[in-house]
């Protein structure tokens, strides 16, 4: 069985050191406030973020909820969301029709596609 350690190469761990830096102040937080929130110095966040440290998946899953994304967006290689290009794609989208849009991503990230299709598949032959 590997240890968790072996898992990510070097340029994975600065990736989502990035990320996290980038979210986190794109959301107006301060690395010493999501430092406490998530029950860790700031020194070690700021390793975390330069891709010093190796923490524990446990430590990235409380990041991902402190800064409500998903794990998989620690993850991504850009730093502008999925859930962002998709909703600012067509300039001409009127606000409550992108605020729409983002609520029904934020469902489909919760809830998973399928379950979502399911669900509206459901209510449409009801």
């Amino acid at each position: 069985m590997y240890r968790e350690q072996y898992l990510f190469s070097d340029n994975i761990y600065i990736l989502m050191g990035e990320n996290i830096r980038t979210i986190h102040q794109r959301m107006g937080i301060k690395q010493t406030a999501l430092a406490i929130q998530i029950d860790v110095g700031q020194k070690q966040l700021s390793l975390i973020e330069n891709g010093k440290a190796r923490p524990r998946l446990s430590a990235y899953l409380r990041i991902a909820n402190a800064l409500q994304v998903s794990i998989n967006q620690l993850f991504a290689e850009s730093n502008v969301t999925e859930r962002e290009q998709t909703a600012y794609r067509n300039e001409k989208t009127t606000g409550e029709a992108r605020q729409m849009l983002l609520q029904l991503l934020d469902m489909i990230d919760e809830m998973g596609f399928k379950k979502l299709v399911f669900m509206w598949v459901s209510s449409k032959f009801v």
